[in-house]
């Protein structure tokens, strides 16, 4: 692939927008022909609905389309544009949620059929945005980018678009249309407060919007603030659960690293620092008490005492054990400005030029714990940290150590991430109607970049941390001397956190930085209209092209990326692509006012395209739209979507990673029923891959690295490409007015679907599970001396068989007069038929896995009633019980079931004058807690019952229009 430089790509592309738009505009300042007044009134019906590019003169389409009015969204109850559309039952559980502290880098995103976000195309009036990036390479589309004030609806297509938009519409697209042609002054505020008496969140708007002699323009601006919630606000939140052991009563809450640290020594000189070694008393060992558990951090507590080894309970933290939700956010903060403006100017009766531009900065910070160490587990070339037994301050002298766990909360800090990401985003260009008499066009440029720059506090330099225990080699680098607290006798008392002073601190501990980068860069064209008339109605068609140019610039700091940080290492990801792409669509009505057909019409799309790194290719789609009566239509597509491998898929540099895996020589796994009489021999080899008797894992998360495809120097991965089918009923029967009942079925096959290497199954089981080792993926794995899993390695591949999912949407819409005024009901519902990805339709995939949930359904309904210049609304979202895979029962909780939740919201409003409108509600009626899940970090699945992490909320709005 030949990798352009910015300067040259943007400069091919405002040549090639300059020169169509000044050929295009110069042919249309020529008069147009006279047409009918008549004519222009009926176009001003038609509309172009998600999913098609070509006009309707009703909003009607093949493909299922679900809107959000904005009106909606404002009486939502929630700043957070995500978790308001996760309440949409097509909404997964992937993507960046308002609770995810690890990663997400406080962005919102979604996900439809649970296919995850990166199969998800979002847009704004039809076109795209630049993807955000967390520190950890994790890439997404930020929906707090959006500007709510300016939003007019969203449409959610339930299909695959790809033939329309071109790559990542596979499972769907998230089409936010914004105001246009508003009139006049508008102001909102927004306040809501949980029953917790916090998740304080503000919203102010303002909308100003005028017309003139030949065109429109509006400006919005808008301030959201999210307050952040500590985890240890919510009772079910805490202790938190890092380990259940299955067909055991074993349990684990919090981790066995804390902030008074834990050492071993060197007791019998043989080299070997083992928990497994035989204690002679507690002289080779040495822990203190954290602050937070009541302790000083200088006074040993030794073995009995030390936290690392205290009892775990189920429903309340024991004395004496450390638990990691002490310090941390249930609920993210954030701060965001948003400013908007749209506008259109007419350059004669038939030329339009127009304008988009957005800008917003978000403010976000989350909170995680210290960032623990254990014992074999370091970074890179620091896996241990190696005490000498000259260390001046060592409890049992002239004994070598290492340091076992650490915490360092109290001292180094905890790991609270501020981000703040901006984006850009502005497009313009011409339109024209009627040429020749019976065409519309359009040329447009869009610039959308998005910059962002996460700073992680409570990190410390592990070769810092082994030069300041050193007194040899702390004495070799004055850096390190000037740093020793007065009086110190040449090192850090590293066994005794609370003698640690300010400047020791400051000499190893660093905030962790990572700025990135993100553009995109796109010019569009296409012409479309009716070419003739046929006997059921109009021929539409549209031709058109698409040129888009994608950037990805990411920098870690110089210590993250050296890998002598204790946080995740991650290199530095530089890189780009191009597409050409051309497309046509046709809606040719067939049949009208025949027995049986109302109306018949048949739509053809495709598209054909050519990537700078992974070559051409093409999809199409069909679609059918049939009314048979004014009762009845029939709808039905078939098509191909694909998804381009992402820039980060592409170019990362690689980031590590700490992924809970199961080492199948440690403790119960190799012990437990998959403990077989192979992997027992294998685990207990004297070679390079045997472990000690009677090995554990030093953590449940272990760092592996992954890295992007072109880590090799070569192109590997290929997109993906996918089959969609959907098939619809709507019914609106004349004997019942009012009502309107809709059925959909869906089928997404994705063939090369990309994923990542599965270490535990594809590798370790694997490899331990062959006779004498001889699996070749034994070669991907090495040890170090004390058996610890060392180098861990995944890539992006292409994978086969197919990923398939399909199911059925249904509603229920019906409205009717009662007594003064109007009532509306309404039900929608959702059934996943299957879902061949693990965990499968009605699973969680558990902690382990790092795979999300997959209800097997959900249902909403609403009861609304409006009078006169008043109306309430109750809301019901039910999410049923879930299977975690990975347990049966036979554990100390008992537990191998996620159980339903069922949530109430209400919401009222009055129009007190034509001016001014108030709204107030209650989010959560009930204060219903989220089901418990084994997730490690929140007892929950954040991302699926969102509405109970937040708990019982009351807000409140008020609109004026001047």
């Amino acid at each position: 692939m030949k990798i352009r430089t910015e300067e040259t790509g943007r400069t091919r592309v405002l040549t090639m927008t300059s020169a169509l738009a000044l050929v295009m505009a110069g042919f249309m300042a020529a008069p147009a022909s006279a047409q009918d007044d008549g004519a222009d009134d009926d176009n001003g019906d038609t509309v172009v609905v998600t999913g098609s590019r070509v006009a309707r003169d009703t909003f009607t389409a093949e493909s299922p389309v679900t809107v959000i009015s904005g009106e909606a969204l404002q009486l939502s109850g929630d700043l957070d544009l995500g978790e308001v559309l996760r309440k949409q039952l097509a909404v997964g559980d992937g993507g960046f949620t308002q609770s995810n502290v690890l990663s997400g880098g406080g962005a919102q995103s979604v996900d439809l059929r649970s296919l995850g976000a990166d199969r998800t195309l979002n847009l704004i009036n039809g076109r795209r945005v630049a993807s955000f990036a967390d520190s950890l390479q994790n890439e997404a589309a930020d929906l707090s980018f959006i500007p709510q004030a300016m939003v007019e609806r969203i449409e959610i297509l339930r299909d695959g678009a790809s033939a329309v938009y071109g790559a990542d519409a596979v499972s769907g697209v998230v089409n936010i249309i914004l105001k246009d042609n508003f009139e006049g002054f508008e102001v909102s505020g927004f306040a809501g407060r949980s029953t917790f008496d916090d998740r304080d969140q503000l919203q102010v708007q303002a909308v100003l919007g005028t017309n003139f002699d030949r065109g429109n323009i509006v400006f919005s601006a808008e301030y959201n603030y999210a307050e952040l919630v500590p985890q240890t606000n919510r009772d079910w939140a805490v202790p938190t659960i890092s380990f259940i052991g299955e067909g055991s009563q074993t349990i684990a809450n919090g981790s066995s690293a804390h902030p008074g640290g834990a050492f071993i020594f060197d007791t019998n000189g043989d080299g070997v620092f083992s928990i497994n070694s035989a204690f002679a008393g507690d002289d080779n060992f040495f822990c203190t008490l954290p602050i937070r558990l009541g302790g000083d951090e200088i006074t040993d507590v030794g073995l009995n005492g030390c936290p690392s080894f205290a009892p775990s309970a189920i429903d309340e933290l024991p004395e004496g054990r450390y638990d990691y939700a002490l310090e941390q956010s249930i609920l993210n903060g954030s701060e965001v400005i948003n400013i908007a403006t749209t506008g259109h100017y007419d350059l004669n009766e038939n030329v339009r030029a127009f304008l988009e531009f957005q800008y917003s900065d978000r403010e976000s910070v989350s909170k995680l714990d210290g960032n623990p160490f254990f014992q074999g587990n370091g970074p890179g070339n620091f896996p241990n940290v190696d005490i000498p037994g000259t260390n001046p301050y060592n409890p049992y002298p002239g004994e070598a150590a290492q340091l076992y766990r650490l915490r360092p909360s109290s001292t180094v800090g905890t790991r609270r991430s501020d981000i703040d990401a901006s984006s850009m985003r502005m497009v313009f260009g011409l339109q024209g109607e009627d040429l020749w008499d019976r065409f519309n066009w359009e040329l447009s440029y869009l610039y959308s970049e998005v910059d962002s720059s996460i700073a992680s506090q409570g990190i410390f330099n592990m070769q810092r941390l082994q030069t300041i225990v050193d007194p040899a080699l702390c004495a070799a680098d004055p850096v390190c001397v000037s740093s020793l607290q007065p009086g110190s006798l040449g090192a850090l008392d590293v066994y005794r956190p609370g003698n640690w002073s300010q400047s020791e601190i400051n000499y190893f501990g660093y905030t962790a930085e990572s700025r990135s980068r993100f553009t995109q860069e796109a010019v569009s064209g296409f012409i479309g209209g009716d070419i003739f008339e046929l006997p059921a109605g109009p021929l539409g068609a549209v031709i058109g092209f698409d040129y888009r140019e994608e950037t990805v610039d990411i920098n870690p700091d110089s210590i993250t990326e050296s890998g002598v940080s204790i946080a995740n290492q991650t290199f530095s990801t530089k890189g780009a692509f191009d597409t050409y792409e051309v497309f046509g669509e046709l809606n040719i009505p067939l049949l009208k006012d025949v027995p049986l057909v109302d109306y018949l019409s048949l739509n053809l799309q495709g598209r054909a395209f050519e990537y700078s790194n992974f070559g051409s290719d093409s999809v199409y789609k069909v679609g059918v739209n049939w009314t048979v009566t004014d009762e009845l239509r029939i709808r039905s597509t078939l098509g191909t979507a694909f998804r381009a491998p992402t820039l980060v898929d592409v170019f990362s540099g690689g980031t590590v990673g700490f992924f809970s895996i199961n080492d199948p020589c440690s403790g119960t796994t190799l012990t437990g029923p998959e403990g077989t009489a192979t992997r027992l021999a294998n685990c207990a080899s004297a070679g390079p891959l045997g472990v000690p008797m009677g090995y554990q894992q030093p953590a449940q998360q272990l760092p592996v690295l992954g890295g992007g495809d072109l880590a090799d120097g070569t192109f590997d991965l290929e997109p993906e490409l996918a089959e969609t089918f959907t098939f619809g009923v709507i019914y609106s029967p004349s004997f019942i007015s009012g009502l309107r009942v809709s059925a959909d079925y869906y089928d997404i096959e994705v063939d090369n679907f990309i994923s990542v290497t599965d270490l535990e199954n594809e590798i370790l089981d694997v490899c331990y599970d062959s006779p004498n080792l001889s699996d070749p993926t034994c070669s991907l794995i090495t040890r170090d001396a004390n058996g610890n899993l060392q180098n861990l390695t995944r890539t992006p591949i292409n994978r086969t068989p197919p990923l398939e999912t399909s199911g059925i949407d249904w509603a229920v819409d019906y409205s009717f007069n009662a007594g003064p005024g109007v009532a509306s009901l309404s039900h929608r519902g959702t059934y996943v038929l299957e879902f061949s990805l693990f965990p499968g339709e009605g699973n969680y995939g558990g902690a382990t896995t790092g795979q999300g949930a997959v209800p097997e359904y959900r249902l909403t309904g609403a009861a609304r009633y409006d009078w006169n210049n008043m109306f309430g609304e109750l809301r019901a979202n039910y999410t049923p019980e879930m299977d975690d895979v990975n347990y049966g029962g036979d554990n100390a909780l008992g537990y191998d079931v996620i159980d339903s939740l069922l949530i109430f919201d209400a919401v009222g409003g009055w129009e007190i004058d034509d001016s001014t409108k108030l709204s107030v509600g209650i989010n959560n009626l009930t204060n219903e807690e989220p089901p418990y899940a084994f997730n490690i970090g929140a007892n929950a699945l954040v991302g699926v019952h969102g509405s109970a992490v937040v708990g019982r909320y009351y807000f409140a709005r008020i609109t004026k229009r001047f």
